[in-house]
């Protein structure tokens, strides 16, 4: 189903189990779902209803969150409690409950904490039928790409916030991130001389990548290889939804060229990673081309971050 709904897995259960729940024109016999005889009608009203409502209970949401008034009345009276008052316990009625001032030593310590919390990028080992290998899912192993690394999470307070600086504010990513990076990938794989650098690269975006990445190589002196085209926009994949499209948005977005890959290990940089369908098919044509071992490298990991 994933493969001809533009909605994510959770969505698509949640829909039929309303339809099965409250309309009874689904029925779900293990991991399927099955039309049943029942009739069914739009109720457009119900559901105007229904989201009117939930949109109140999030303006209200939002009003307690910038109250000044007493938190406990506040709630009363959105439960319509008739004797709703002060409660004189709240923080707006006792004022803060916990002192503000805060230690900048303690601050800074986990500030470098947050540094050093580099992220594992788990490779993807099967795709979705509809791009199967010679009618298998399982990705071959000679295709797949290493277990790669992250320097942090997507707008957290270490690396984070410079990540998503550098992408949407600078334009270009800093000198501090370029050396984090080289001393996070000496750490965990040691690469050698033997080893090159390569970018992902991005048509609306052509030189953020690719000039971090030149750079990134440089600090590990390390060659660079520009061996990865995109050759077809894409829609970008924070839009999507689920897996399968996610996957076919990028299969055949990338090419690589056999003239410029090396046959060594390779570091493939990009600067987020997410659903990580990118960073798959790039190694998988990397591989198709001759190169060696393809080990993933981002700035950030955005899973779940909302960006």
């Amino acid at each position: 189903m994933q493969a001809f709904l533009r909605l994510s897995r959770g969505t698509q259960g949640r829909s039929a189990k309303g339809l099965g729940e409250v309309d009874g024109v689904v029925l779900r016999k293990g991991s399927r779902y099955y039309r049943t005889a029942n009739p069914f009608t739009y109720d457009a009203e119900r559901v105007a209803r229904v989201l009117a409502q939930r949109r109140l209970e999030l303006t209200q949401m939002r009003e307690y969150l910038d109250l000044d008034d007493c938190l406990m009345e506040f709630v009363s009276r959105a439960l319509d409690d008739p004797e709703a008052h002060a409660c004189g316990r709240c923080a707006s009625c006792c004022g803060p409950l916990l002192p503000s001032d805060v230690d900048l030593t303690i601050v800074q310590e986990a500030v470098d904490f947050l540094r050093r919390a580099s992220l594992a990028i788990e490779p993807r080992k099967q795709v979705p039928f509809t791009l199967a290998f010679n009618g298998k899912a399982r990705i071959p192993g000679e295709l797949r790409s290493e277990r790669g690394v992250a320097l942090c999470q997507y707008g957290d307070a270490g690396w984070g916030r410079h990540v998503k600086s550098g992408k949407y504010e600078q334009g270009q990513f800093s000198d501090e991130l370029v050396a984090a990076s080289a001393a996070l990938i000496g750490e965990t794989w040691g690469a050698d001389d033997e080893w090159w650098v390569c970018a992902v690269p991005s048509l609306r975006h052509p030189t953020l990548v690719s000039d971090f990445a030149e750079r990134l190589a440089r600090a590990l002196t390390l060659p660079f290889r520009a061996a990865v085209v995109k050759v077809r926009e894409t829609t970008p994949q924070k839009e999507l939804l689920n897996s399968a499209h996610l996957a076919g948005n990028v299969a055949a977005a990338f090419a690589a060229d056999p003239t410029l890959v090396a046959s060594g290990p390779v570091i493939l940089v990009d600067d987020v990673v997410d659903s990580r369908w990118t960073m798959t098919w790039c190694g998988i044509r990397l591989r198709q081309a001759g190169a060696g071992p393809v080990y993933p490298f981002a700035l950030a990991d955005a899973q779940g971050a909302g960006r």
